[in-house]
């Protein structure tokens, strides 16, 4: 094997390690970033609903969403929470089931007591992180091939000089007179 070769395999298998750590921690951090982002939309729309209901400005079927991602039931319970949770729920546009972040809470209003449900799709989130995933391994695959090729120009570059000079070298008779000159 020629050490052109061996170098540019090594290089390869360095590169891929680090471009690999870099995808899987990339795409953790990105994961956590969209999942921050949906968590602060629910967040918006229960602070809403919760000065809306406190506030009596809306009744319970002006709250209640057409697109079926807020669903507000009287209930008995008088005590105070807010539970994340990742469901499947069936999608009237997309005609399928599709992953949803749930977040039930309570609230009150005077003497009357309210479960409130809020859905976030999590379909357009996944769709992002793919299209993202697949830039990104795309845009690895480029970069790779850009510096293996230009791994193995700058490789041919400098060693031209070495081999010219092996050639030379290789040529030379020992009983032979004949000067011999060396390309700097």
């Amino acid at each position: 094997m020629k050490l052109q070769t061996k170098i540019n395999i090594r290089f390869f298998g360095v590169t891929l390690l680090v471009f690999s750590i870099a995808g899987v921690l990339f795409y953790f951090a990105l994961d956590k970033v969209v999942n921050q982002n949906i968590r602060e939309m629910l967040e918006s729309r229960k602070a809403y609903i919760l000065l809306s209901l406190q506030q009596n400005l809306q009744t319970l079927d002006s709250l209640n969403s057409p697109d079926h991602s807020i669903f507000i039931k009287r209930t008995e319970k008088r005590e105070q929470y807010t539970i994340f949770s990742d469901t499947m729920a069936y999608d009237q546009e997309e005609k399928e089931l599709i992953p949803f972040r749930k977040m039930t809470f309570s609230a009150h209003s005077g003497d009357r007591y309210y479960e409130v449900v809020l859905l976030q799709s999590l379909l357009e989130s996944e769709d992002l992180q793919m299209v993202i995933f697949s830039f990104l391994a795309a845009l690895f695959g480029m970069v790779l091939l850009a510096l293996f090729f230009l791994n193995r120009w700058l490789s041919n570059k400098a060693w031209n000089p070495f081999f010219k000079s092996l050639s030379v070298l290789n040529n030379w008779k020992i009983g032979e007179n004949k000067v011999i000159g060396f390309e700097r």
